[in-house]
């Protein structure tokens, strides 16, 4: 999810951070939202905003000027009509269908603000626009509306407002039907007026339906300028007799502070929340919707986070890595050669996003690898989806594929798609331990959530299907945490993350790397706290203690009164995305980090120890820490420590600790481990 450090330039912004905690427990409502569109959301693919549109054709009638005085007052219907009489009815019409028609959205594969709009919204929209931007990427995400109407069709959409139906409302009209656009102010007072005054009509279909949508639930204006207009107006009048319900908009902040005044008083008298981004750094709101999209995926159940990918702002210097290609951090762990997980399979869970295949043929023929065997299973209905952004989901499911398969490109990648819940959680786990067909040796899973938002029966029923795992001779690798000491929650304790807590999985901790020459230079644990995310760690407060960790040095919980738990992680590796993985996600080459990216490095590593011993090592957790840790099969991470915000956390040390576990692999001495253990078993 968008991380808290991704966010801090919004929510420094006056109120911000407020609002958006509002908006989203009302997303979380069963009723949530209604978003308004406005011709932000179309501009990326091309087509023009409605002044843009006006000047183009003042140009064409030579009356720029008189037509720029009216836009610059907001007289926007005034400026319509006086180019609908000078140009006359059908050029002016011929000109909106040309500007708005889909030969612009031929072939498009949809990004950025308006993809997670589709997969964000679950009821009706509304919007200005007459292109067809909201119906084309909505279908490509699968949500295709029950309804799109205008014009006389309004009585369509009150019923279908009625029953919550999903429908787009285009208040204005659509690119393919002239007939019954609303354009001039004659048309404006046409749809929205009695005919002896210039007062809004609510007795007429078009006001009475906005003023329905109003009261029933809060709107959320996207890519609007929410100047004066007829829109509005009935907002005005709305929020004259009733305020109980307040709106919300994402809007570019003014550059000059008594514009920012004004605008925010205006906005306050309509009952509107706003969302400020800076000025003229639009690409806020694709990161903002991602936030609103994963902060409320889940309305019934306790949202699963993922443990977000976070791109890296560094830069290279000459003679140090900055960041690392998945082949070279498998050169710098001493990843054993002649081997690539062929025999195996490894199942990812994903409870969110999708894969794009052209991409990934993309990445793994940059590296010479061939693109690994991956196939896609539904869990609860859930499927490959992408969301095409970069910020969203995708790059936790990009990064599972690319990581993992980088590692042992011959092994088949199994990705099981669940809902984002508790149950679709549990379901996906379910599917991948009892999997007859694709018979993973190796699950990987970077989401998770703080212990003490699971709840104790949730956390158990999970384990059990860990243990299921175990008993299967399946090894199951979990990030541990993204966020230090605190994992997230804001209480001034000390918390660690689930599932990676469990016992029966091998949590996977976080490191910073430096190498030099194609050695490491150093390593220590991962905390950029001022940057941006620190390795989870410390004692769980759910799982006692294990026996096999009792000799281990496992120390007290730094949460006074707390009891002897599982200590974690287990291992670790590079996460730190200030020295991140280079990965490509939707099109874009990023650097990323995270303990996300840990586990499915450990789990492409168990691959291919798995191949080189003819058997799977399972679930080793018990011999990790009676045998292969103490015989200094690791490097050890003593430098550094997790604390997060205000919780001090734990230091690492040699040894085990809680920070990095029992350390860094060195990949080729830990598969010597293996084979020793099991010659010695057979003697």
């Amino acid at each position: 999810m968008a991380s808290p450090t991704r966010l801090s330039p919004i929510t420094k912004i006056q109120d911000n951070e407020d609002n958006l905690r509002l908006l989203v427990e009302q997303l979380r409502t069963p009723l949530g939202v209604i978003p308004f569109v406005g011709a932000g959301l179309s501009i990326p693919f091309g087509f023009p905003s409605w002044s843009e549109f006006l000047t183009t054709q003042a140009d064409k009638a030579s009356i720029r000027e008189r037509v720029e005085q009216h836009l610059k007052s907001g007289e926007y219907e005034e400026a319509a009509e006086i180019l609908l009489k000078k140009r006359g009815y059908r050029a002016f019409h011929d000109a909106i269908d040309n500007s708005f028609s889909d030969r612009k959205l031929a072939d498009v594969r949809f990004r950025g603000a308006i993809s997670i709009l589709a997969h964000l919204a679950a009821g009706p929209v509304i919007t200005t626009n007459f292109d067809h931007v909201i119906e084309t990427a909505f279908k490509q995400a699968d949500n295709e509306f029950q309804h799109v109407v205008w014009g006389v069709k309004a009585d369509l959409a009150t019923k279908a407002l009625q029953q919550n139906r999903r429908f787009l409302l285009k208040i204005h009209g659509d690119s393919e039907d002239s007939t019954e656009r609303i354009l001039t102010k004659s048309d404006y007072e046409a749809q929205y007026c009695s005919p002896s005054t210039s007062q809004i009509d609510f007795a007429r279909p078009l006001p009475r339906l906005l003023r329905q949508m109003l009261v029933s639930r809060p709107l959320l204006f996207l890519g609007c300028s929410l100047k004066q207009d007829r829109t509005v107006a009935v907002l005005e009048d709305v929020v004259q007799n009733d305020r109980s319900i307040a709106h919300y908009s994402v809007l570019e902040r003014p550059p000059s502070p008594e514009e920012f005044l004004e605008r925010s008083r205006f906005l306050s008298e309509h009952n509107i929340r706003p969302i400020w981004y800076p000025y003229g750094e639009h690409h806020w709101l694709e990161t903002i919707l991602t936030h609103l999209l994963e902060a409320t995926a889940t309305k019934s159940e306790p949202r699963i986070v993922k443990r977000t990918p976070s791109r890296s702002s560094a830069k290279r210097r000459s003679g140090r890595n900055e960041s690392f290609t998945v082949l070279q951090l498998a050169q710098l762990y001493n990843f054993p050669d002649g081997l690539d997980g062929k025999g195996q399979c490894v199942a990812l869970i994903e409870l969110g996003g999708g894969y794009d295949t052209h991409d990934l043929e993309t990445y793994f023929s940059t590296l010479r690898l061939p693109l690994p065997r991956i196939s896609s299973v539904s869990v609860a209905g859930a499927k490959n989806k992408p969301t095409k952004s970069p910020n969203g989901p995708d790059a936790q499911v990009m990064m599972d594929i690319e990581v993992c398969g980088t590692i042992a490109p011959r092994a088949e990648i199994a990705v099981y798609f669940a809902p984002n819940t508790n149950q679709g959680f549990l379901e996906a786990i379910h599917a991948a331990v009892s999997d007859d067909v694709h018979r993973p040796s190796v699950i990987s899973i970077s989401w998770g959530g703080p212990e003490s938002g699971w709840g104790a029966k949730a956390m158990d029923a999970m384990d059990r299907e860990f243990q299921s795992a175990a008993a299967a001779g399946i090894t199951v690798c979990c990030a541990a945490g993204d966020l230090g000491s605190h994992d997230g929650v804001q209480d001034g304790r000390a918390h660690v993350d689930f599932p990676a807590s469990s016992p029966h999985v091998l949590a996977c901790g976080g490191t910073r790397l430096t190498a030099s020459g194609g050695m490491v230079t150093k390593e220590v644990v991962w905390n950029d706290s001022g940057l941006g995310g620190a390795s989870g760690g410390g004692i769980s407060e759910h799982f006692p203690m294990p026996t096999w960790q009792s000799g281990t040095n496992v120390p007290r919980s730094v949460n006074p009164g707390a009891p002897i738990g599982r200590g974690l992680p287990d291992v670790a590796a590079n996460a730190s995305p200030a020295c991140g993985y280079q990965l490509l996600v939707d099109g874009q080459r990023v650097v990323m980090g995270g303990t996300a990216a840990v586990a499915p490095l450990w789990a492409g590593l168990i691959a291919r120890i798995n191949q080189g011993l003819g058997r799977r090592v399972g679930y080793f957790n018990p011999t990790l820490y009676t045998r292969i840790g103490p015989a200094g099969v690791f490097r050890e991470i003593v430098d550094g420590n997790n604390s997060a915000g205000d919780v001090v956390g734990y230091q690492a040390g040699p040894g085990w600790n809680p920070c990095a576990g029992w350390g860094a692999p060195d990949g080729t001495h830990l598969l010597m481990a293996f084979r020793l253990l099991g010659d010695s078993r057979k003697s």
